[in-house]
């Protein structure tokens, strides 16, 4: 049987470790609020809203495999919800209805996402 400081000094008795004794992973209890599908041939993809420990996030995976991830603050609206990402120089940000995802900057409309 090899020493723990053995095992400590070599990354890849190390890492090796870690497969046959990994880590729990932290549970989040996300709920998907909503999904959306952006149809369009530049920039479009999937969109997909999720509730993490209380807290908005949305998920966009474009056509090409690329990913954006925003933390969003919601102020309702009607039967409308306005979501918001703090830190935004363009002012971007999203209705959310009952028929479908828009998304808006400070130019105004840009497009809208059906339900998928």
């Amino acid at each position: 049987m090899l020493s723990k400081s053995y095992i400590e000094q070599s990354p890849s008795l190390r890492f090796n470790q870690t497969l046959l004794h990994p880590q729990p992973a932290v549970k989040q209890s996300a709920d998907v609020v909503g999904s959306w599908t952006d149809p369009s041939p530049f920039g479009g993809g999937t969109y997909t809203l999720r509730r993490i420990d209380g807290k908005l996030h949305m998920q966009a995976v474009f056509a090409d495999g690329s990913k954006r991830d925003q933390t969003l603050a919601e102020e309702k609206h009607g039967a409308e919800t306005r979501l918001t990402e703090s830190q935004n120089e363009f002012g971007e940000y999203y209705l959310v209805a009952p028929d479908g995802l828009s998304i808006y900057d400070k130019e105004g409309f840009i497009k809208r996402l059906a339900p998928r």
